[in-house]
């Protein structure tokens, strides 16, 4: 694993710390308006993202997942346990969680117990104990239950629905192309100007770049695939 830039906005303080053989980005994200710390994505290197928060005294407050593929959810239950902290995923991901050992050992020879410690949460019922700043943006169509995380109005975080110049893949289970192109027409729609994209794997990008990009490819977007057809 190693730690990618540190971002500063106005408001956040984003690492990105890339683990796993397929290169997953773990974000820590800091607010500095009140001090609290989320983990999105913590991917399988538990020792190492562990290490990283301990050296800078940081605890996390909520992981979040944005979506259910087992190259993002690995460290999950020891980080949870570690830091006594929750951890939220969409309702619509308990499927993919409970496979998540099967496409591990699959795609990548590794064994994996999917995580226990889940929070699960709808788009009626979002979990009230998620910071204020933070607004949870389903974006269904990588997975069924796929969500982005905006924080005030800086930063958002697609997972893989939306890569640097790439649409995300929609070759797996729970996938649906159109309504991946429905999701991404609402986040170029609908996202700040000033914003950050920070993706599941690969570089970070602004949304006028993304603009730019969706409006020359929207009518066939290409599409990165991580690890073949599931």
């Amino acid at each position: 694993m190693k730690s990618r830039d540190i971002v500063e906005t106005l408001g956040y303080k984003v690492h990105t710390l890339v683990n796993g053989s397929f290169k997953e980005n773990c974000y820590v994200v800091e607010h500095p308006r009140n001090s609290r710390v989320s983990l999105i994505d913590p991917g399988s290197e538990f020792e190492l993202i562990c290490d990283y928060l301990d050296q800078l005294s940081l605890s996390p407050s909520q992981i979040l997942l944005t979506h259910g593929h087992f190259d993002h959810i690995g460290a999950v239950d020891d980080l949870v346990e570690y830091f006594k902290c929750p951890c939220y995923i969409a309702a619509e991901e308990k499927r993919l969680v409970r496979q998540a050992g099967i496409y591990a050992y699959r795609f990548n020879r590794t064994k994996l117990l999917p995580p226990l410690s889940l929070t699960y949460f709808t788009a009626a019922g979002s979990p009230e104990t998620i910071p204020r700043d933070v607004t949870i943006i389903f974006t269904p169509g990588h997975t069924s239950g796929g969500v982005s995380y905006l924080f005030g109005e800086d930063i958002l975080f697609t997972g893989d629905s939306l890569f640097h110049s790439f649409m995300g893949p929609t070759n797996y289970p729970t996938s649906d192309y159109q309504k991946l192109i429905t999701s991404l027409e609402g986040l170029f729609k609908n996202i700040p100007d000033q914003c950050l994209i920070f993706p599941g794997h690969g570089k970070h990008w602004s949304i006028i770049e993304g603009r730019k990009w969706w409006d020359k490819v929207r009518k066939d977007p290409p599409q990165f695939h991580l690890f073949g057809d599931k």
